[in-house]
């Protein structure tokens, strides 16, 4: 699976990308658009019932499943409205299996926002307008090349005519188009669009060590995000820098310091 990492400047995405992958692959730096190029990694997925099954099989080699994820360029408000890098990030983020949008919502007066103040959910808003306007510019492309075919009784065409008058207002009323109610069926037909909002969405929120365990309940309210088929992954950035050469063991101690019982990171991965 291949999971591209996006969002808007100075969120510490790239320093996500980098906790993620235990690696410093990405340049992370304070100021807008340092992510011009691409970067990739591949991890394992940690899970607890690999160790478990390996007994069952009495020892035999577990390959664990993996992820590719790619830390890719910056989002801005009106991105799609023709800026060169643009067209260079939309040819990059087709590619992904699912993306994670990472979402500041820490507040320091050192880093610069590039709208000047913390606001994850006018964040999240400017991120998704930006990738459904991309979208209804295929779909209307789209509904125009297949009118000619859905007049001639052509029975897929006019099956996705359907599903096109469907999906038109649901991404005018800017909704992603994977939350559209669709059968399988009707899903395999719009899937040659290969729009960028009908991939899995993942949202890493990170938060100052202050904040991290607040409520997940109370954290979907404050970033409008109370559809419960979107993960949200509350995180500290921060937090993992600073374990990113700790053990395991050193890792589940300072953790505990918080009182996190999980690995956030691991829970993201495995997301």
């Amino acid at each position: 699976m291949k999971v591209w990492i996006v969002w808007l400047p100075n969120v510490w995405k790239s320093t996500l990308f980098n906790v993620l992958t235990k690696s410093y692959a990405a340049e992370a730096a304070n100021f807008p658009f340092c992510t011009i190029e691409p970067n990739s990694w591949i991890v394992n997925v940690n899970d607890e019932r690999l160790e478990i099954l390996q007994k069952a099989v009495n020892g035999q080699k577990i390959v664990p499943a993996n992820v590719e994820f790619v830390d890719i360029a910056w989002i801005v408000k009106w991105a799609s409205q023709g800026e060169w890098l643009w067209n260079k990030f939309l040819a990059n983020i087709r590619e992904a299996d699912a993306i994670l949008q990472v979402v500041r919502y820490f507040e320091d007066s050192n880093i610069h926002h590039v709208d000047w103040s913390v606001n994850p959910a006018r964040d999240i808003e400017i991120i998704n307008s930006e990738l459904i306007l991309a979208d209804l510019e295929t779909l209307d492309k789209r509904i125009w090349e297949n009118v000619k075919k859905a007049r001639s009784w052509d029975k897929e065409a006019n099956a996705k005519q359907e599903i096109y008058e469907r999906l038109k207002p649901h991404l005018d009323s800017w909704n992603l188009a994977i939350t559209l109610d669709l059968n399988e069926e009707e899903k395999s037909l719009i899937k040659d669009l290969f729009l960028l909002t009908n991939k899995p969405f993942i949202y890493a929120i990170n938060l100052s060590e202050n904040d991290i365990n607040m409520p997940i309940g109370e954290l979907r309210k404050k970033i409008w995000m109370e559809n419960m088929n979107i993960p949200v992954i509350p995180i500290c950035v921060k937090l993992e820098l600073d374990m990113m050469e700790y053990s395991p063991d050193e890792r589940k101690e300072f953790l505990a310091s918080f009182w996190i019982t999980s690995n956030p990171t691991d829970e993201l991965i495995k997301t």
